[in-house]
């Protein structure tokens, strides 16, 4: 009992001793693709370095420091967060994360000189420090929301479920631990936190300028972080607020000196961002996402709820039984309010040109910025029904949807579940799959063109050599062994629908079998011109065998840039340097273009 209630006491610092686990223990940012800094977190924390460290708002030193620390790239490093705007390079992300990191960033930069590790901004121990930096701003935003709920009067057993299931239960885990550089898990605290002042602003009687003046700091931070989560002002009349008091509250505060000075702080703070894109572009009023836009007129609203490609209710269910809670709010003007608020923020966040966020998006990722509320309708739905059986059927989904939860971020953080292309085939055929798989899934409703050469290796005309010592259909297979490292292959014509254009892509499919697991087998793509490669790919089959039994794999890529089809060839082989014994039948290599309105473009 003593445990209960001490879990139940501290379920935030539960979860922030949880999360440090996790961080040390499933992630290691010594592996070139396993960095907290990483995609658009980039372009959030490259300001820190680049002003304390480079002194170099062009950003170049990027491309000189990213080649040390992760996987090569066919772009400038730089390109995944430099835009143009008038042909003048800026960094399109706000400064709002790299400000709330400012001293885990220093922490990690005074340690970085005391151990002797490189002082760079990118090493280990800077990676390590935005993971720390993520979850403490995760637990500032679960203790904000802790206060909230007890400001709803709910129960302590409500506060614990509701915190727990929100964290383990919905996608802020996987931005919080997996994600960590990314904007949304410091935004679920600036949000939460300015909610629960907001909240205090407007039950005050007499003084309520102490959470005023905490409330427009945090916005302010908010609006540097992401503009467009301003849209929080529309939850005022839930949060408590209306018109008399608000007119109350501006009479209380106008004549105010510190109203006045904390104004003028946050108009500091807002001017942040406009002074950094001075510097860059000598420019004080910009757009930085040039080319980037939202499109109103061709909203996703229902597959931004619903679809198996990246469905906000469908990867994040608990979050939909919390919606039920709107019916057990007791003001109904304010459920109506949340309601509105939510669609309203689904609806545009589904008319952004990227709805689908990335594939570094598990789920909505944008929704996490917004958690509490769907915290609070979960509080509800829990506190107004524990008194009845229909408590418990809510407690054992809360359970349910807690696991499914957990599994699907162990299989998105692993490439079980696609990032972007998932579909209705792939989502139940994997459902419960643990381990890793080869898989390029292509949704069949979008292919415009398609193609593909397939080999049983049984024909007389079959690649050679081969053997029949073992095969997966028909009588024989390629092979590769420590004496022949290199199997059978084929070089095939690429078709003249295949363009340079984003759509176009090569999938290999092939059963393989591995008796040796000290191998190294690679599937390779090699594209050639007159005998030379133009473009050499490599894919690893190892890490995708879990015993000798034959294994279905698939791997692909987009058409590369260097590709030209009128003139060059695709050659595929099988190859396995470090004396592995592996088998391979029934390959079958395809030559795909998509629908282009189903990819995302600016």
């Amino acid at each position: 009992m003593a445990v209960w209630k001490t879990l139940q006491k501290f379920v935030c610092e539960f979860i922030l001793l949880f999360g440090i686990i996790l961080l040390f223990t499933t992630r290691d940012c010594k592996i070139a693709w396993d960095k907290m800094i990483t995609a658009d977190g980039s372009g959030y924390y490259v300001y820190l370095p680049a002003t304390f460290i480079y002194h170099d708002l062009s950003f170049e030193f990027f491309n000189q420091v990213q080649p040390k620390y992760y996987a090569p790239s066919s772009n400038p490093p730089t390109w995944n967060f430099i835009n143009k705007f008038d042909g003048i390079r800026v960094n399109k992300y706000f400064p709002g994360v790299a400000v709330l990191c400012i001293p885990f960033f220093f922490a990690a930069h005074v340690l970085a000189h005391i151990s002797g590790m490189p002082a760079d901004g990118y090493s280990p121990i800077y990676q390590y420090a935005i993971g720390l930096a993520a979850l403490f701003y995760c637990w500032l935003g679960l203790y904000f929301l802790k206060k909230t709920l007890q400001r709803f009067k709910f129960s302590t057993v409500t506060i614990f479920w509701t915190i727990l299931a929100l964290f383990i239960g919905t996608n802020l885990l996987y931005q919080t631990v997996y994600y960590s550089s990314a904007s949304h898990v410091f935004l679920f605290f600036l949000i939460t936190s300015a909610s629960y002042y907001l909240i205090l602003v407007f039950e005050a009687n007499e003084n309520a300028q102490p959470a005023l003046l905490k409330a427009m700091l945090l916005m302010a931070l908010i609006a540097i972080t992401r503009p467009q989560d301003l849209l929080l002002l529309i939850l005022l009349p839930f949060l408590g607020a209306t018109l008399p008091k608000i007119q109350g509250l501006i009479k209380q505060n106008i004549t105010q000196l510190k109203f006045w000075i904390t104004f003028l702080v946050c108009v500091i703070i807002v001017g942040i961002a406009p002074m950094l894109w001075y510097v860059q572009t000598g420019r004080l009023f910009l757009n930085p996402y040039t080319g980037e836009h939202y499109n109103f007129s061709n909203p996703h609203f229902v597959d931004a709820l619903f679809s198996f490609r990246k469905g906000w209710l469908l990867y994040t269910p608990l979050v939909g039984l919390s919606l039920f809670g709107l019916f057990k709010m007791p003001n109904k003007l304010k459920a109506i309010n949340v309601l509105l608020f939510l669609l309203v923020v689904v609806f545009i966040n589904s008319c952004w040109w990227s709805w689908t966020f990335g594939p570094t998006s598990y789920s909505q990722r944008p929704m996490v910025d917004y958690y509490f509320v769907p915290a609070v309708l979960l509080a509800f739905l829990i506190d107004k029904t524990s008194n009845n059986k229909t408590g418990i059927v809510i407690k054992i989904l809360v359970v349910i949807l807690c696991g499914i939860s957990l599994l699907q971020t162990y299989q998105f953080r692993n490439g079980i579940m696609p990032c972007d292309y998932n579909s209705k085939e792939n989502y139940f055929k994997n459902f419960f799959q643990t381990k890793s798989i080869a898989i390029y899934p292509i949704p069949k409703n979008i292919v415009t063109n398609y193609s593909a050469h397939t080999f049983d290796f049984d024909k007389a005309d079959s690649p050679k050599p081969v053997t029949n010592e073992e095969h997966y259909s028909g009588s024989s297979a390629i092979y590769c062994t420590a004496e022949s490292p290199y199997s059978a292959g084929a070089q095939l014509p690429i078709p003249l629908y295949m363009k340079n254009d984003g759509v176009s892509k090569v999938r290999a499919r092939a059963m393989v079998k591995s008796l040796l697991q000290q191998g190294k087998c690679t599937l390779v793509l090699d594209f050639v011109r007159g005998g030379k490669s133009v473009s050499w790919n490599g894919f690893e089959v190892q890490p995708y065998i879990h015993n000798t039994n034959w294994t279905r794999m698939e791997f692909g890529l987009i058409l590369p840039d260097t590709v030209q089809a009128a003139t060059d060839s695709l050659k595929f082989y099988f190859w396995d340097d470090k004396g592995g014994k592996t088998f391979i039948d029934d390959v079958s290599i395809e030559f795909i273009t998509t629908d282009p309105t189903y990819e995302l473009h600016p």
